[in-house]
């Protein structure tokens, strides 16, 4: 991996976050590096830290800024992301706000911030067909916006594969889908009409604004974004929020993110496993009271937060405990002993760095594995224990139920590249090119430039008998492997170092090019 050097992290950092407000802290270093590897090689660098040496304090290249976006922003949505939001807004949130209307302009506006590849924003076009009856009188607005253009055009193509559709929506995807021979899904024209896109930084652009369509908003979706903000840039766009809102508009966010929500002036209204916030007018403490399971935010993360057990919930708890100071009553290093650790985590590894797969198995398959028994896990170790248990299965034989291991943690945990890379392998090992190169993509999606996913992805490419793309990742690789220290270990490379993998993909390419010549 190239190393991004101690005087100018700082400055990469400062600028990323002055201009697409993103938040690299120190223990996020190697994050960075990873997904900056591409950045350089497409903006015609040798290493990275001449690209930093390139970049203009006061001076912001809108090429330069897009091309950040395109690599450091994350891509992971999928079709009607946690149902319950949506059985929420079908139930009660759009009954609420048509009743409101319908004596006065039949108006619905809805943005999706943050909008991503567009799954989102279909999937709410997709709720108001099912949800209102008398849907052709009403004017409708979906905004979809999102800061990297790429997101935007895919979205715009409303094409999308079977990995765009996580949650069983068969009836859904025969009303409103057309599969073509690719065997890639479109969203029928019905539903793209409602649904515009936009360029927009949520941090640099102006907001709310009728020029840019961001105002007068009913609904705001802007889910699993503001976690990648500092606390500084998650306030102004909350507060923009609020101002491009409709009185009685609705603000929701995933649960990751309820804690880092500052604007008092919002009140919290809670469903089935659901937590949104209204546009209210007026002392919210008081006007909260008045509403049946409505309550103030600051009420919430007082008496809710502690005892959280969902998996998206102690993604909450870790963000309490890194700012435990702003929360009176709650005791941190409690949280996430709400639930036993049922498995133990530290016997499992242990068995697995002994080569014991056999315990490994025994010991997983006691529970079952599913985000409640793994709440109380980091992410980091929820990860490992799916990589033990399905690397496990495949060292005993159980290839099958080893795949099968390996892709419901790459779902469990969608940022994950190691997972996704994992699943790939396995699958590729099956004589599965087509299916590997799906997770492939995905992994490097979340981590461009994993030297593993990358050379996993060039050896799909030549099964599929796509010679080009074979070399074209393989010369991608050689770059990339030449800027890691030469005695750096290639993780999920059976222990060579970054010297060794040059050698090897020098000598691939060079009798690649023999082959050719002799032909």
């Amino acid at each position: 991996m190239q190393i991004i050097s101690e005087e100018r992290f700082p400055r990469i950092k400062n600028y990323l976050h002055r201009n697409l407000g993103l938040y690299y802290p120190d223990d996020r270093k190697q994050d960075l590096e990873r997904a900056m590897i591409s950045v350089y090689i497409e903006a015609g660098f040798d290493n990275v830290n001449d690209f930093i040496d390139s970049l203009k304090d006061h001076e912001e290249s809108p090429e330069t800024i897009m091309l950040l976006a395109k690599y450091l922003t994350i891509g992971e949505t999928y079709f009607f992301r946690e149902p319950k939001v949506f059985n929420f807004l079908r139930d009660t949130v759009i009954p609420g706000i048509i009743a409101k209307k319908k004596s006065g302009r039949k108006q619905l506006r809805i943005w999706s911030a943050g909008c991503c590849t567009g799954e989102e924003a279909y999937s709410v076009a997709i709720l108001l067909h099912e949800t209102v009856p008398d849907l052709p009188s009403w004017n409708v607005t979906i905004l979809g916006t999102d800061i990297n253009p790429e997101f935007l055009m895919k979205a715009a193509t409303a094409t999308y594969r079977a990995w765009s559709f996580r949650n069983e929506h068969s009836e859904i995807m025969k009303k409103y889908f057309t599969k073509n021979e690719r065997g890639e899904f479109k969203v029928s024209p019905s539903i793209r009409s409602f649904v515009q896109w936009n360029t927009l930084n949520l941090i640099a652009d102006q907001f709310p604004s009728n020029l840019n369509n961001t105002d007068r908003m009913d609904i705001i979706f802007c889910r699993n974004v503001l976690i990648y903000f500092s606390d500084e840039g998650r306030q102004k766009i909350i507060s923009k929020f609020y101002d491009s809102l409709n009185e009685g508009g609705y603000l929701i966010l995933s649960l990751t993110e309820v804690a880092h929500q500052p604007d008092r002036r919002f009140q919290q209204i809670r469903g089935d496993d659901v937590i949104i916030f209204r546009k209210g007018s007026g002392d919210i403490s008081a006007s909260a009271s008045e509403t049946p399971g409505v309550t103030s935010i600051s009420e919430y993360i007082k008496k809710e937060i502690p005892s959280a057990v969902t998996e998206e919930e102690q993604l909450t708890v870790t963000v309490l405990k890194k700012n435990a100071g702003m929360y009176p009553g709650i005791q941190p290093q409690e949280l996430q002993q709400k639930r036993p650790r049922l498995l133990d985590f530290y016997i499992l590894e242990q068995s697995f760095l002994k080569a014991d797969f056999n315990g490994v198995i025994s010991k997983t398959e006691e529970h079952e594995l599913n985000s409640d028994l793994l709440s109380p896990y980091t992410s980091e170790e929820k990860e490992r224990i799916f990589i033990y248990y399905s690397k496990s299965l495949a060292n005993t034989g159980s290839l099958a139920k080893a795949k099968e291991t390996a892709a419901k943690g790459a779902d469990l945990l969608p940022e994950s590249f190691r997972l996704n890379y994992l699943a790939g392998h396995l699958l590729a090992s099956s004589g599965l090119p087509r299916e590997a190169f799906t997770y492939y993509t995905k992994a490097l999606f979340l981590s461009p430039g994993y030297p593993a996913a990358l050379f996993g992805l060039a050896s799909v490419y030549r099964q599929l008998g796509e010679n080009d793309e074979y070399i074209s990742q393989l010369n991608k690789l050689l770059k990339i492997a030449s800027n890691i220290p030469s005695e750096r270990t290639i993780e999920e490379m059976d222990g060579i170092n970054a010297s060794g993998l040059v050698r090897l993909i020098t000598s691939i390419l060079q009798s690649q090019r023999a082959n050719e010549f002799t032909r």
